[in-house]
């Protein structure tokens, strides 16, 4: 460390609130350090607004975890799905042979709990290694690694799910390749259940450039 880096840290070191600030952009990496974790969380304003919509039954704290629960779950599949989970695969299979829709009611039991288990340690671990390159969105992610053709045009598929019937992967790909002469991803049906209309989403609305006058 040279002498000017050495000033600058001294400098900071020696302004206590200017310190508290620094930190309050990261609290998550005072893990070792509660009491001083629990501080700046309370002072961060991004908290104060939020316990304050709370408060104003803007909405609750249950709502606000389902919308975390919803990303986590979506973030889950991608991440799940570049992982070997044939062994998870095999052992529905064995239960549910041929019949897709009864997998819908499979529990952790016909799984095998020790096999979720394990599915969940590989995702822990994959999430460290991926979580540089994993996108918020799927049209986010570098050209090559996702169908951008297909999430261009994806709010069309959105109501040929939503109001024209095709609900299964099977069936809008179909449709996608006759209608938009593209295929549909097969993350695309959990991406509607999960986020809904695409054309609410601001980050696919300034990517795609649509516009309310477009269908």
């Amino acid at each position: 460390m040279d002498s000017k880096t050495r000033a600058e840290l001294g400098n900071i070191l020696t302004d206590q609130e200017r310190l508290l600030e620094i930190l309050s952009q990261n609290p998550a990496a005072l893990e070792g350090y509660p009491n001083l974790q629990s501080h700046l969380t309370d002072k961060n304003q991004k908290s104060v607004e939020y316990r304050r919509a709370i408060r104003n039954k803007e909405f609750t704290k249950d709502d606000y975890r389902d919308e975390i629960l919803s990303k986590l779950d979506w973030i889950g599949y991608k991440v799940c799905s570049e992982l070997d989970m044939d062994f998870v695969i095999n052992s529905v299979a064995a239960k549910c042979g041929a019949d897709i829709e009864s997998v819908k009611n499979i529990t952790l039991e016909d799984i095998g709990i020790e096999k979720v288990s394990r599915l969940l340690h590989m995702m822990g671990e994959a999430i460290y290694s991926q979580s540089e390159s994993l996108p918020s969105f799927p049209w986010e992610a570098k050209k090559g690694q996702t169908n951008h053709a297909f999430w261009k045009k994806c709010h069309l598929a959105y109501d040929a799910m939503m109001l024209e019937g095709y609900g299964s992967h099977y069936k809008l790909n179909q449709w996608a390749q006759l209608t938009l002469g593209v295929s549909c991803p097969q993350s695309f049906p959990r991406f509607a259940r999960t986020y809904g209309d695409p054309r609410l989403i601001e980050s696919w609305v300034k990517w795609s450039e649509w516009t309310d006058s477009e269908k």
